[in-house]
């Protein structure tokens, strides 16, 4: 059984990945916002699902968000009598998968609006993980030592415990 002082430490720990994982999480909603507000339709591939519980959360006024659960049908259907309207929808289209392998299931949506996903260009619409997180530790970490973080050469992605070191490592040099 752990001592209450080792109960409380380990709360402020998991209090602090939370605020660092949410920080990366805010940066990444802030452009898929602005995507929202400059074309109406995104659809956000993640084929890593490292942002399924941020994409579980995410909302946006005024904007529907519609998530991938298996069934390419279900979205069309959940969707289509937005797109019925003389005006694009507000619509965010969470997708868990690598948009390779969809058989191009949203290709109507996707030429009507914007495409994010890791990688993508321009770097604006690009959510790789480390892309994402590197930017918004700059603010915690400053540019430099934020540049400097580098993820293993075996792995694609940052892993949220990677980020979460980083920025208590930052705030706690500041």
């Amino acid at each position: 059984m752990l001592s209450a002082e080792s109960q409380a430490q380990r709360l402020l720990e998991k209090e602090q990945w939370i605020k660092d994982t949410w920080c990366v999480t805010g940066y990444l909603f802030q452009p898929i916002a602005k995507q929202v507000e400059d074309h109406r339709i995104v659809i956000w591939y993640d084929p890593e699902g490292v942002y399924t519980a941020a994409a579980a959360a995410f909302e946006l006024p005024n904007t529907t968000v519609a998530r991938y659960d298996g069934s390419f049908f279900q979205i069309q259907h959940d969707i289509d009598s937005l797109l019925n309207e003389a005006q694009p929808p507000r619509l965010v289209v969470y997708v868990p998968e690598d948009r390779e392998k969809t058989d191009h299931a949203l290709i109507e949506l996707e030429v009507a609006g914007i495409v994010m996903q890791p990688g993508q260009q321009p770097p604006t619409h690009n959510t790789r993980l480390a892309i994402v997180a590197r930017n918004a530790l700059k603010s915690i970490l400053g540019d430099e030592t934020a540049a400097d973080r580098r993820c293993p050469k075996k792995s694609s992605l940052c892993s949220r415990p990677m980020v979460s070191r980083a920025a208590s490592a930052g705030a706690k040099s500041r």
